[in-house]
């Protein structure tokens, strides 16, 4: 992009910052270019438009300037969708913010993944009349993991094919084969992860059997390759 370019792309708010009294930037994750940084301002009571691209979920076609940097001016925008019933569920929302602050800790500036931001379109989308959104959630950040090559979910131990059990660092392993710190899982929660990671069908997430321990298992993996 050259410094000052006007363009124009598909994006969701992930979240908002304040930045003086009548300013915010915008973290945005797009269709065209990632994750971006958006200037907004002359934020008002009066201007609904504006005011509303700054909650989460908000799905709009942005106009924007290119910066120097990586912060870049908002000049004007279209809203396709404010996502209004996914905000009727405090559970919703909760599970709605972590997956977009998956894509915060996740993505690096400006690194386009198309793949991603429709699974993120799609997935915010149907979890509007979930009960299930945690359900969502751990399917998010697994199916995220998997786009971005940084796990690999496999019923095979990677070093001798025999069935594996654990997962250490994305790679899964039996238990002759496991490292120090890896993560185990029964038959049955293997069958909820792979799940919750390969299937294209919403009615299937829904219908994982999600318990507290396996909760903090994929939360565990998850953590560990954010820091690997």
């Amino acid at each position: 992009m050259t410094s000052y370019e006007q363009l124009s792309t598909f994006g969701m708010t992930l979240r908002s910052y304040p930045f003086r009294d009548t300013s915010k930037i915008l973290k945005v994750y797009t269709r065209e270019h990632g994750l971006i940084s958006l200037l907004i301002k002359g934020l008002s009571s009066k201007n609904t438009q504006k005011t509303s691209l700054c909650s989460s979920f908000t799905l709009a076609e942005f106009n924007f300037k290119k910066g120097k940097n990586d912060l870049h001016y908002f000049t004007e925008s279209k809203i396709l969708d404010l996502h209004l019933s996914f905000r009727e569920s405090l559970s919703r929302i909760q599970a709605g913010m972590k997956i977009c602050q998956t894509l915060l800790e996740m993505q690096e500036p400006e690194k386009k993944n198309e793949l991603l931001f429709s699974l993120l379109v799609r997935f915010i989308k149907k979890m509007e009349n979930t009960s299930y959104p945690r359900n969502y959630l751990h399917s998010f950040r697994l199916k995220a993991l998997s786009l971005e090559g940084m796990i690999n979910l496999s019923s095979c131990c990677t070093q001798c094919k025999n069935p594996a059990f654990y997962i250490d660092f994305g790679e899964c392993f039996c238990k002759k084969h496991t490292p120090c710190g890896a993560v185990s899982f029964s038959t049955e929660e293997l069958a909820a992860l792979f799940s919750l990671n390969y299937t294209k069908s919403f009615m299937e997430i829904e219908q994982v059997k999600l318990t507290s321990e396996l909760e903090d298992k994929i939360e565990r993996l998850y953590q560990t390759m954010l820091k690997h």
